[in-house]
């Protein structure tokens, strides 16, 4: 697993103790510990991207299953977080729901442009994904109540440009830049604050930037 930070020794010690408990846990055991939990504004960047290898086949068996549906959001974020072999295909598979969906299933299908951008790092087919969605014009096939129509279009494109910045490669970098000549004002606005939060990250560091109070909301 690579990411910008790497698996650290800090978060290391941050994932242990965040899901301390009695005995020797798995990584498989830590990483649905973690996921069940009730992040407010979504799990730490440095604490997912310190999910071992081992523990992404247990994040892909909880997401396959509806039961587990009250965890797909989070379950979402760590396979982005942790750049899980398989991640990307469970994702595309994901998104491709249609028809209306329960409020649970709305907040993995939102989820999955920021987790996107961190798989894109390494995984250029998460980057064609992004690209894609932050051009699109027309809704995804799915809704959630009154998110649907062009309101839901623009809230996804904003969703895919913020998951191109997470991204941190040129070529995310080019898309916004592009974009952000639109004659859309939403496409320009939505651009335009990508780039900022890209330029923060290369400034500062992702860890910095994506853990910060005011980033954490962003990604949920």
């Amino acid at each position: 697993m690579t990411s910008w930070t790497g698996t650290s020794k800090i978060a290391g010690l941050l994932l242990a103790a965040l899901l301390a408990s009695p005995g020797q846990a798995s990584p498989a055991d830590d990483a649905e510990a973690l996921v069940r939990k009730p992040w407010i504004e979504g799990i730490p960047h440095e604490v997912g991207a310190a999910l071992p290898l081992e523990a992404c086949p247990r994040l892909l068996e909880l997401l396959a299953d509806p039961a587990e549906s009250a965890a797909h959001a989070n379950v979402v974020l760590a396979l982005g977080m942790a750049e899980c072999p398989g991640a990307y295909a469970a994702l595309a598979d994901l998104s491709r729901t249609t028809g209306p969906v329960d409020r649970e299933t709305y907040r993995a299908l939102r989820t999955i442009p920021h987790a996107m951008g961190f798989l894109a790092a390494q995984d250029s087919r998460a980057l064609v994904w992004l690209d894609a969605r932050s051009r699109g014009a027309s809704a995804p096939a799915w809704s959630f109540r009154n998110h649907q129509g062009p309101a839901l279009a623009d809230a996804e494109r904003r969703r895919a440009a913020t998951g191109l910045a997470f991204s941190g490669r040129p070529e995310a970098l080019r898309t916004l830049e592009d974009l952000a000549a639109s004659p859309d004002p939403g496409v320009r606005a939505a651009a335009s604050d990508a780039l900022g939060l890209a330029d923060r990250i290369r400034a500062e560091g992702a860890r910095e930037v994506l853990d910060a109070p005011e980033a954490r909301g962003v990604v949920r």
